[in-house]
């Protein structure tokens, strides 16, 4: 509890000390596109491709050496780069892959804004994908800091609890900090499974061990989780993943709310 409050407190001075109060991000035209691959050249009999995406898109005014403007400019980037390697690569090697399937693809990437303040831009993306009319939706968090330390950068759950310095290089510490994290989330996410306060149909055969399989710290503390605009942790999972059969036809992703004290009291 008093290293959370020491964190709080440098996250405080920080801001006071920096030159300009950052705004919420001011949004332009989404970066969208649909880009088709044909099985067969031009001829769409063979089958095809359909890759289709939207993501925010936020305005950077001429003069962007306010801490605002250089977040967003940052998040721009971000996107800017993901669109160009998955044009590049991700596509036309999934087209390939299907092709020599024989099967039809269509992909709709679009996203919805869950935090946009002084502190964080926060993106949840929803990826649903048909192959040959059997459809299958994830979703994936994007949370960037704009605090004047992480200002721009994509954050994961040890920097944004403080557990990793923003320029953490030293791979040995990074897992072992984002081991004890996901430890962490584990349990928070455990004991609200077993005590199910919104009554939700788990699957009753689901242990814990099957949790922490389902939980990675290589690609959960990164993206399967975003922030509100309470600045609360909301962690989600595949609703597939844990609930019942049937249950889980009814809803995407299951998000257990968490405030980063309460992950702290569990450090």
């Amino acid at each position: 509890m008093k290293r959370f409050i020491g964190v709080l407190m440098s996250v405080l001075l920080v801001f006071i000390a920096a030159s300009a109060a950052a705004d919420p991000l001011t949004l332009t035209d989404d970066y969208a596109d649909t880009v088709t691959v044909y099985y067969n050249g031009e001829d769409a009999s063979d089958g095809s491709y359909v890759y289709s995406y939207r993501f925010p898109h936020a305005s950077v005014p001429e003069n962007d050496t306010e801490e605002s403007d250089l977040s967003a400019a940052s998040v721009n980037r971000y996107y800017e780069k993901r669109i160009q390697e998955y044009t590049v690569d991700y596509i036309p090697n999934q087209a390939d892959y299907f092709a020599s399937q024989y099967q039809d693809v269509s992909v709709d990437v679009t996203y919805q804004i869950m935090c946009n303040n002084d502190d964080y831009f926060s993106v949840l993306l929803h990826k649903t994908e048909n192959v040959d009319g059997e459809t299958e939706e994830t979703w994936e968090g994007n949370t960037f800091s704009r605090s004047s330390e992480m200002v721009g950068q994509l954050t994961s759950l040890p920097k944004l609890l403080g557990i990793l310095d923003a320029g953490e290089s030293d791979e040995w510490v990074e897992d072992r900090q984002s081991n004890r994290i996901w430890e962490v989330i584990c349990t928070l996410v455990w004991n609200n499974i077993r005590n199910n306060p919104d009554h939700l149909s788990f699957d009753p055969s689901l242990t814990k061990e099957d949790l922490e399989f389902i939980i990675t710290p290589e690609y959960s503390l990164d993206q399967d989780f975003y922030i509100d605009e309470n600045g609360d942790v909301v962690f989600f999972i595949l609703s597939r993943f844990i609930l019942s059969e049937e249950a889980a036809e009814e809803t995407g992703y299951i998000p257990f709310r968490m405030t980063l004290e309460e992950i702290d009291d569990e450090m």
